[in-house]
């Protein structure tokens, strides 16, 4: 079975959102533990 474009273009859509989903809760845990030791 051949992948197509649209195939192609669902699975890289579905990276990029993965990818940005893993930066977005990496850095709203950064700036959790950051509040932490400010507030300490």
């Amino acid at each position: 079975m051949e992948l197509l474009i649209i195939d192609y273009l669902v699975i890289a859509t579905l990276l990029v959102s993965a990818v940005l989903s893993l930066i977005r809760g990496f850095t709203k845990e950064v700036f959790s533990i950051v509040n932490w030791v400010i507030a300490i």
